[in-house]
């Protein structure tokens, strides 16, 4: 199958750029007040930001046959907020960072050629669609392209070691949920080898009112040059 999405480059100056991305983080949930900051990255470089679409091959064309719904859900369920401006629909968004949150060196520097994928996210009605490998294989792509050059592709999620503890989760909101999907197998699927366990980055809200951290693994792949 050709190409599904394409990627389309953020841009900071562009006021629906801007109001589509509030709202695409309003509907993901987290970090909503994160947008002016990741703006401002984006204008220094430090930020690879980019727009997930739905692509123009035939195969694309068959694929989104079906209109975007009027009406976005929110990853808890209720309802979204309006796009900005309809004639611009992305499905989601993606970024390639040369820095990390955290301040990990290993995951992201631009001096040793390591760039890491953050902001992850598609939209609620096309999840489940498999479009997870059509977004990463034109992100690992871009990765080797002159636009960033670089020598390995980063990433941290959630430690699939806790993911399936249920011990783990009991002082968790939900608590423990069996069908929910953890993505580390997914990445060792993609070539993605694990260089860090058990480090404590995601922080949560017990249900007794004390701060947690959720464990994350660190992984990375070499990234073959275009």
């Amino acid at each position: 199958m050709s190409r599904l999405v394409d990627l389309v480059p953020f841009d900071p100056e562009d006021s629906t750029h801007v109001q589509e991305l509030i709202r695409q983080r309003v509907l993901c949930g987290w970090n909503v007040d994160a947008v002016e900051g990741w703006c401002a990255k984006v204008r220094s470089g430090l930020k690879g930001l980019q727009w997930i679409v739905r692509g123009t091959t035939p195969d694309a064309v068959a694929f989104f046959a079906e209109p975007l719904p009027s009406v976005e859900l929110c990853a808890g369920g209720e309802v979204g907020p309006p796009s900005p401006d309809p004639s611009f629909a992305p499905i989601g968004h993606v970024s390639l960072d040369w820095y990390d949150d955290a301040g990990e060196k290993e995951l992201a520097s631009k001096d040793d050629g390591i760039v890491t994928i953050s902001t992850f996210f598609i939209l609620k009605s096309q999840q489940g669609r498999g479009l997870g490998n059509a977004v990463m294989d034109e992100l690992e792509a871009l990765a080797g392209t002159s636009t960033f050059g670089a020598k390995t592709i980063t990433l941290n999620t959630l430690d699939g070691d806790q993911a399936t503890d249920t011990a783990r989760w009991v002082n968790l909101p939900g608590g423990f949920n069996p069908s929910a999907r953890f993505n580390e197998r997914w990445y060792l699927r993609r070539g993605y080898k694990t260089f860090r366990r058990a480090v404590p980055r995601y922080k949560e809200k017990g249900i007794d009112g004390s701060d947690l951290f959720l464990d994350a693994v660190y992984m990375r792949k070499e990234v073959v040059a275009a």
